[in-house]
């Protein structure tokens, strides 16, 4: 049995992965504001920074250089870890 958290993480990965771009964010952006996580999206434009985006949500966290990027690496970790949870059990 997979912990609640990873199960919700796994369960937002698995609904997040078909979605377009701007579906995607504004889901991400949702599920941060009910599930309490952060998310600091990478700034563009020629602006001072954040240069780099983070996301944390569900007791998982990632980064990438572009905020598109930091949603799919979170995504993928939460599906390798809902992978390992169940290999675990």
């Amino acid at each position: 049995m997979i912990p609640a958290p990873y199960a919700h993480a796994a369960e937002l990965a698995h609904q997040l992965r078909p979605l377009s771009w701007p579906l995607r964010l504004q889901v991400i952006e949702a599920a941060v504001v009910a599930h309490a996580g952060t998310f600091v999206p990478a700034m563009s434009g020629g602006n001072w920074g954040p240069h780099l985006a983070e996301l944390s949500l569900l007791g998982i966290s990632h980064s990438g250089d572009t905020t598109e990027a930091a949603v799919a690496n979170w995504i993928k970790a939460a599906l390798r870890t809902e992978k390992y949870v169940e290999e675990a059990a």
